[in-house]
C-alpha cells in the first residue's frame, strides 16, 4: 500500500467524519430553532394566562365574593400542577398572577359596571389564551376516538368493537 494514498484516504475519511455533521446540522439547527421558538411562545402564553387568572381572581373576589371567590387562584394552582413548568417559568407565572391581581386591586374599589365589563373582557382573553395553549392537542375532525360510542336521545350507548374474526 502506498503510504501517500493511504494518508490521503485517511484524511478524506476524517474530513467527512468531522465536517459531515457540520454540513448536515443547519437543517437540524433550524428544526431546533423552530422547536425552541414554539417552546418559548408556549411559555409566554402560560405567563400571560397566569396574569389573566390573577386579574380575574381579584375581580371575582370583588364582584362574586359569595360564590367561590378563590376559583381563579385554584385554577392557577391547577395550571401549575398540570403544566409542571420549569422553575424560572413558574416564578414568572406566579409574578404575573400577583402583579395583575395587584393592578386590579388598585384600580377598582368596588364592583361596578366597569369592573363587570373588565371581568368579561378578561374572561374572553383567558378563553383565547387557553384555546391557543390547547390548539396542538385539538382532536382531529372525522377521527373516531371512541368507536362504538354514540349518543342516542341523550343517552350514551357503548357498543363493542367488531372483531376481525366475527
Amino acid at each position: 500500500i502506498d503510504p501517500m494514498k493511504f494518508t490521503f484516504a485517511a484524511f478524506c475519511f476524517l474530513l467527512v467524519l468531522v465536517l459531515g455533521p457540520a454540513i448536515m446540522s443547519p437543517a437540524k439547527a433550524q428544526a431546533t430553532a423552530d422547536e425552541m421558538a414554539g417552546f418559548e411562545a408556549r411559555q409566554q402564553l402560560l405567563i400571560d394566562l397566569a396574569g389573566t387568572l390573577g386579574a380575574l381572581h381579584e375581580l371575582r373576589k370583588l364582584c362574586y365574593y359569595y360564590d367561590r371567590p378563590n376559583l381563579f387562584r385554584d385554577r392557577m394552582k391547577e395550571l401549575i400542577a398540570l403544566e409542571e413548568p420549569a422553575p424560572a417559568t413558574q416564578d414568572k407565572m406566579i409574578n404575573a398572577f400577583n402583579s395583575e391581581r395587584r393592578k386590579i386591586e388598585n384600580r377598582f374599589d368596588f364592583c361596578d359596571a366597569e369592573a363587570e365589563f373588565e371581568l368579561q373582557r378578561l374572561a374572553k382573553a383567558g378563553q383565547e389564551q387557553v384555546a391557543a395553549l390547547s390548539k396542538p392537542f385539538t382532536p382531529l375532525e372525522d377521527y373516531d376516538y371512541y368507536p362504538g360510542v354514540e349518543t342516542v336521545d341523550g343517552v350514551t350507548v357503548y357498543r363493542p368493537r367488531p372483531r376481525d374474526n366475527d
